[in-house]
């Protein structure tokens, strides 16, 4: 049995698929899995185009001027629809949401890539590891009696830690969820 794909949703994609993009979409077609955007005029140029089309894995059919996203409905997955109306696609809009919200972050390194965006930083020792954390928790706003109870540690152990006291692993890591901040290693 064919899913029918939510009118609603489609509407509102389309919509702030257009926000993004200088060239008009004539017109649009979707099924449960794919969508088709028809455009009359070329997009070359248009840097939204290029953001968008990086975005969705969308597929270029230069013979009919359209855009082939497949998987449509894995899109709907992600918070997509609000990352194109906030962003508009503009690089400085898309990186100061990827600082601000985790859940943007897989579609600005999608579309940026993560060493361009700035949001990974290398540590060399427990006092910067701190200084980056604690950074967080004042953009939060947040008290170490907060921390310490989203975190599950003592308000003694993180306070040791932001003095630049050496901490077990997985106390970084449980200060790292509290914040919403992933700790990721790197072969490289």
């Amino acid at each position: 049995m064919m899913k029918q794909v939510d009118p609603e949703k489609l509407k509102s994609f389309i919509n702030a698929a257009q926000l993004c993009l200088t060239v008009p979409i004539a017109s649009f077609m979707a099924n449960e899995k794919n969508i088709w955007l028809k455009f009359n005029t070329h997009p070359r140029g248009d840097k939204g185009f290029d953001s968008f089309q990086k975005l969705t894995d969308g597929k270029w059919d230069e013979k009919e001027l359209r855009l082939i996203i497949n998987n449509f409905d894995g899109l709907f997955g992600t918070p997509i629809i609000n990352f194109l109306m906030l962003s508009r696609l503009k690089e400085k809009n898309m990186i100061a949401l990827a600082k601000i919200d985790a859940q943007y972050r897989p579609l600005v390194k999608k579309i940026l890539g993560t060493r361009q965006i700035g949001l990974e930083r290398s540590i060399d020792n427990p006092k910067q590891a701190a200084e980056i954390l604690f950074s967080h928790v004042q953009k939060q706003k947040m008290t170490l009696r907060e921390l310490s109870e989203k975190s599950g540690l003592t308000q003694m152990a993180i306070s040791n830690f932001k003095t630049g006291k050496d901490i077990r692993l997985s106390s970084l890591i449980q200060i790292s969820k509290a914040l919403g901040i992933r700790v990721i290693l790197d072969e490289s």
